[in-house]
């Protein structure tokens, strides 16, 4: 699908899979210019959110502290996090460690300090 805006419509008649170059190209030059671990990024209601997949890094500094006790950024959520063969749906008393696989859910306006937050700039 070239245009953006068709994807959800596409969804909407029962096609299960949309690809759009466009959405692609964006997702992989980001990658490039994020740096970091990040692994893949994607975008939520028409680029109105950002689902954020990446590999906490070794310099992250607040591990093993549970998120209840974190300043996280505005605008974010931690939606998951993947340790070994674990998949967790974090609440308060989780916490994250280095090599985790983190998604995040965030509006564009704090994807930088949710990287800043994870040490990924």
């Amino acid at each position: 699908v070239g245009r953006s805006d068709y994807v959800s419509l596409m969804e909407k008649v029962g096609i299960d899979v949309v690809i759009s170059p466009r959405l692609l190209t964006a997702a992989a030059i980001l990658k490039f210019v994020r740096r970091g671990e990040i692994i893949s990024v994607s975008w939520l209601g028409q680029d109105k959110a950002e689902m954020i997949e990446f590999v906490v890094s070794q310099e992250y500094k607040s591990a093993g502290i549970p998120l209840q006790q974190l300043n996280f950024p505005s605008h974010a959520i931690v939606g998951a996090i993947a340790r070994g063969e674990e998949i967790i749906v974090p609440g308060g008393k989780d916490f994250i460690i280095p090599g985790d696989h983190v998604i995040v859910f965030a509006l564009p306006k704090a994807v930088a300090a949710v990287q800043d937050f994870f040490g990924n700039k």
